[in-house]
């Protein structure tokens, strides 16, 4: 169950960085991946292989993204694909 919350909050950090205007109402946000990984001491979040963020219409791609609790922040260190 905690694994699931945390994914959705790595979903709801997405959508705050692929929206330009949080005014206006949007359609969800998906990740999928190979692996995500979830550090319980730290809280940060590692999706990696194959990694595809879907938001209606737009499809981004890469293979790595990082989530920093401490910072509230994501790193895409990888090549991104749209």
């Amino acid at each position: 169950m905690l694994k699931v919350f945390l994914k959705l909050r790595f979903l709801f950090l997405l959508i705050f960085i692929l929206l330009p205007n949080l005014s206006k109402a949007s359609p969800p946000a998906n990740l999928v991946a190979d692996s995500i990984i979830y550090n319980e001491a730290t809280e940060d979040i590692e999706a990696t292989g194959n990694v595809v963020i879907i938001q209606g219409d737009l499809e981004l791609r890469t293979n790595k993204v990082i989530y920093v609790a401490s910072t509230d922040s994501i790193t895409i260190p990888e090549k991104l694909r749209m």
